[in-house]
């Protein structure tokens, strides 16, 4: 038997384990690398010890007395930014226009940092852009710039160009039908617990009806859409986008409002009784430059908005 320990499929090392957890039981996968293969890895003893010690370590398990290391655990050491001097959106606070994302933060988690590169790249088209990036509507807002570049076929703009027109019309057709929230209740059939009087039929795809109910209870408006699912889905999607872009745009105006409020740099946060000393301890060390800031209070963490 052949043991491979990979440095990399590991959080923390053994050692690391046995001085945080003294006098525990510690249990060990023996995970086969493949149907051909007779390399094993030995999931739960990482390690960064001498190789004769990881020999050691190896053939004192049961049933591993005479395996072979064919290649030995190895701590990794890097530099890393500090997350505190990141925004939200993954971008430096001292270099505009700067994204980190993935080891560079501080993880060695592969999914994260995954995770962290899709953050840190949505953000920076987003900011490049000046738009909220959707993938519902890549369509609608790249279609013509692929036509401009010749990769888009006369066809598909056009086609494109229609689909994009039927949606305004129908959205403005359901923003133009406003019936009292009763009246609506008998037409579709369905209980609405509103307290609104009236409300669009736009609205109300917001959360508790679809195109479905309309073209079904209202064929003289909508019955035009009935073997039309992709429109259908189409209108229900802008429904619910538009209360997320509502409400979001007030929190980037109130973020554009607070960022005018500039925090001077001699301020005792520490003296603060009326917020918790974890923010305490995290304004003193960061010292924000204005008064934009979010603290997330499930995981204890606080950003900063700094200009």
């Amino acid at each position: 038997m052949h043991i491979f320990e990979d440095p990399c499929k590991f959080c923390p090392s053994l050692e690391s384990k046995v001085l945080r957890f003294k006098g525990r039981t510690h249990q060990i996968w023996l995970e086969p690398e493949g149907l051909s293969s007779d390399v094993i890895y030995p999931n739960g003893i990482s390690c960064t010890m001498p190789e004769e010690h990881q020999v050691r370590l190896v053939q004192s398990i049961a049933g591993l007395e005479k395996a072979q290391i064919v290649k030995p655990g190895y701590g990794v050491e890097y530099d890393f930014m500090d997350p505190r001097q990141l925004r939200p959106t993954l971008e430096t606070l001292r270099i505009q226009n700067l994204y980190f994302a993935g080891q560079i933060n501080g993880t060695t988690g592969y999914e994260e940092a995954a995770a962290q590169g899709l953050v840190a790249g949505i953000n920076a088209a987003l900011k490049n852009s000046d738009w909220l990036l959707r993938p519902d509507n890549a369509d609608r807002r790249l279609t013509e710039k692929g036509y401009k570049a010749g990769c888009v076929s006369d066809y598909r703009y056009n086609r494109s160009k229609v689909l994009e027109q039927e949606l305004i019309e129908n959205v403005e057709l359901l923003k133009s039908i406003v019936k009292p929230v009763t009246k609506w209740r008998v037409i579709l059939e369905r209980e609405n617990n509103s307290n609104v009087n009236s409300r669009s039929a736009f609205d109300l795809l917001l959360n508790q009806y679809t195109m479905a109910d309309f073209v079904e209870h209202c064929p003289e408006e909508f019955g035009h859409l009935k073997n039309n699912k992709y429109l259908q889905r189409k209108l229900e999607i802008e429904a619910k986008y538009a209360n997320e872009m509502e409400a979001q745009m007030e929190e980037i105006n109130e973020v554009r409002k607070d960022e005018q409020l500039v925090l001077p740099d001699s301020l005792d946060y520490m003296s603060m009784n009326d917020i918790s000393t974890d923010a305490r301890v995290k304004l003193t060390e960061v010292r924000p430059l204005t008064v934009s800031m979010k603290y997330d209070h499930g995981h204890g963490a606080m950003w900063f908005y700094n200009n």
